[in-house]
């Protein structure tokens, strides 16, 4: 099976630590985490729960059900 990352070849995929979903975290700001406007909030709870980044998906679900 062809690899579909082949095209970020500089970077690993790395599994979200929520989901569990492979996705490319490039350490910049072109990452894909980027995208996703997380609040001052949020973000203290992500880095005390997660020790790793989470995928795109989870992001804008915990965006979408955070109060």
């Amino acid at each position: 099976m062809a690899n579909p990352y082949h095209m970020f070849s500089k970077y690993e995929p790395k599994a979200c630590e929520r989901c569990n979903k492979n996705h490319i975290c490039t350490g910049t700001s072109n990452c894909q985490c980027f995208e996703v406007e997380i609040t001052d909030k949020l973000l203290d709870y992500l880095a005390c729960h997660y020790e790793d980044c989470l995928c795109r998906d989870c992001l804008k679900d915990m965006v979408k059900n955070s109060p």
